[in-house]
């Protein structure tokens, strides 16, 4: 700032004793020269640049606008020898066809003896070419003997209007409209004259990125991630700092992809909250076996050891799915978990149906003629007290869970103020209501995470 001032004030000593006719002609000079600036600075209006006669893409299925019938596009090879013509000369045909090609373009090269061919088979289609080359383009054609007529669109327009990535690439235009854009796989006899015959333009379009950038966050973008184009997409990485430990899902809808996200977890956490998406009985301890090697290891993860030891074994996911359900979203997601940790620890996580010892709640046939006991003021449905004995039973070292095969789910059931700890007491309150809990041995379905047999590097 200094600096800046101290020559402004050295300017103006050197212009103030300046003739006022001096500094008269020196505004003037100084006007021109600045407006001049500003010309060659502003768009033309028909340039696109200023924004106000923008060129939209055209996408299959949109109308060929006035505006592009009628431009002038310069060209080369032409029959008649014109240096420039406009498409609506070709608006008569069945199929306008244009070729994006280049001569530092191999396939493309090879691909116009074909092009060639069809132009002479086809009297219904007019083929063109098109090129951002304006020097080696017309004389590769006059060389090579060939009689396609090509654009050079050294303005750019055509490429404005369909704008791609790599060529060659096609652009199918039919009775006025885009009916298809694709590669050359699909320029074909058979896909030409389905179009001229039944009306039926080739479905394998192709319709570029071009602002796709392969470090911009893809996981978000609707355009990639359209149902039912999408099957599913999972992606992992390792402990993000200052990200708050969190998990999240949701179903799609509307055409939109099924959704499971989670920050700073280990594995173990990350299974339980995968399995919880559609089976939440199978997330608690009691339920979700651990048969692994790695299982005093992973108990310990935390996010905490961030800040104390290491953050080897605190992962992030992103996952899309198809799947327009909890079960399929589930079940997708274990399937991609399991290919990944299965190469890093050698591990699976899946449900298996266990014979094991379970306390279960029955409705007690028998006669009874006991009374409710006056101290059981409070109420739970049935689904909230096994909840709750199941959720006791799992901070025990014997972790056994608790069924319920009532069939009843919402049914309120009182209990007492001090909660039981042991199966007489709760009977004490569940006999007097017809109900009876006893400690059985029965196939179940558990949750287990165990060791396969290959598989495993993360020590």
């Amino acid at each position: 700032m200094i600096k800046r001032s101290n020559l402004s004030t050295a300017l103006l000593d050197k212009v103030v004793n300046i003739p006022v006719i001096q500094i008269t002609l020196l505004v003037i000079v100084f006007l021109l020269v600045f407006m001049f600036s500003l010309s060659a600075q502003t768009p033309r209006k028909d340039s696109g640049a200023d924004g106000l006669t923008k060129i939209n893409r055209l996408y299959v299925g949109d109308t060929i606008p006035d505006e592009l019938w009628n431009a002038m596009l310069p060209v080369s090879n032409h029959p008649e020898g014109k240096q420039n013509v406009q498409l609506k000369e070709y608006k008569g045909k069945k199929l306008i066809l244009i070729d994006c090609w280049a001569t530092t373009c191999k396939s493309c090269l090879e691909g116009l003896p074909k092009i060639q061919k069809l132009q002479h088979t086809y009297s219904d289609v007019t083929f063109l070419l098109a090129t951002l080359q304006q020097d080696r383009a017309p004389q590769y054609l006059k060389d090579n003997g060939y009689t396609l007529t090509s654009f050079i669109d050294t303005r750019a327009t055509l490429f404005q209007y369909f704008p791609y990535t790599w060529i060659p690439y096609y652009i199918w235009i039919s009775e006025g409209k885009v009916v298809a854009t694709t590669q050359a796989t699909e320029v074909t006899d058979e896909n030409i004259a389905k179009l001229l015959n039944e009306g039926i333009a080739p479905t394998r379009i192709r319709q570029d990125r071009v602002s796709f950038d392969l470090k911009d966050n893809f996981l978000n973008d609707p355009l990639i991630f359209r149902a039912p184009q999408l099957q599913r997409s999972f992606t992992i990485t390792g402990y993000l700092q200052d990200v708050l430990a969190q998990t999240n899902y949701q179903i799609g809808k509307d055409g939109k992809p099924s959704f499971f996200g989670t920050t700073n977890a280990g594995p173990i956490d990350i299974y339980k909250s995968a399995i919880a998406i559609a089976r939440p009985d199978l997330r608690k301890g009691n339920w979700f076996l651990l048969e692994t090697k790695w299982r005093d290891k992973l108990l310990n993860v935390s996010t905490d050891q961030y800040f104390a030891d290491s953050t080897a074994h605190l992962y992030a996911i992103q996952f899309y799915s198809a799947s327009t359900n909890k079960s399929e979203l589930a079940k997708d997601l274990l399937q991609e978990l399991n290919t990944f940790f299965g190469q890093k620890y050698g591990m699976e996580g899946r449900i298996e149906q266990r014979s094991r010892k379970a306390y279960v709640i029955r409705k007690d046939a028998s006669p009874q003629n006991l009374k409710i006991p006056k101290k059981l003021i409070n109420e739970l449905p049935m689904y909230q007290l096994v909840d709750r004995l199941d959720n006791a039973s799992e901070q025990t070292e014997m972790g056994i869970p608790w069924i319920n095969k009532t069939d009843e789910f919402k049914k309120p059931i009182k209990i007492p103020d001090d909660w039981p700890n042991d199966l007489n007491s709760i009977n004490a309150f569940l006999v007097p209501q017809g109900y009876r809990a006893t400690l059985e041995t029965l196939s179940m379905e558990v949750f287990v995470l165990g060791d396969i047999a290959k598989g495993g590097r993360h020590e």
